[in-house]
């Protein structure tokens, strides 16, 4: 099936050109690839179940005319931002009929997450901050190790099926 045009945000997706080659040949109009060199869980879950060392959503597609590249990493901290961002994103990369409240809605939840993010980070006060951080780290992997164990699941069950 064709595809006239595709946005990859933080795709989890090899880097190479024979991946990027494949996905051209079904999208007719724009191929994005969008990536943040900042995004630490997409390196460490990608890196650790998977032998590929070019991540697409870290870094350029390579060598693939007609895939566009698009660097996020100023605005882009880590993974779990792109959920606030992908309005903002659109806009920067030119796509059309974009709902500009939404987008506004998105930067207003966004800057409100940083506000309470630094008050957080200032009520805990620069004492083991290092450690916090860390911590915060594992947590994040954690619960994304869970949730991509939970995703898995119902197709583990499926297979399971024998029609």
């Amino acid at each position: 099936m064709l595809q006239r045009s595709a946005v990859l945000i933080g795709a989890p997706t090899p880097s190479d050109a024979a991946a990027w080659r494949a996905m051209r040949s079904v999208v007719s109009g724009r191929l994005v690839n969008v990536y943040s060199e900042n995004d630490y869980i997409l390196a460490f879950l990608y890196r650790t179940s998977s032998i590929q060392f070019g991540v697409a959503g870290l870094q350029p597609a390579q060598d693939v005319k007609g895939v566009e590249n698009v660097d996020v990493s100023e605005m882009v901290s880590g993974h779990l931002r792109y959920q606030y961002l992908v309005g903002t994103i659109l806009e920067k990369i030119g796509w059309e009929d974009i709902d500009v409240e939404e987008v506004a809605k998105e930067e207003e939840t966004l800057e409100l997450l940083d506000e309470r993010e630094k008050m957080e980070m200032e009520r805990k006060g620069d004492e083991g901050g290092d450690a916090d951080l860390e911590d915060e780290a594992r947590k994040l992997e954690s619960e994304e190790s869970r949730k991509n164990e939970e995703l898995k699941l119902p197709e583990d069950v499926e297979k399971l099926h024998v029609n």
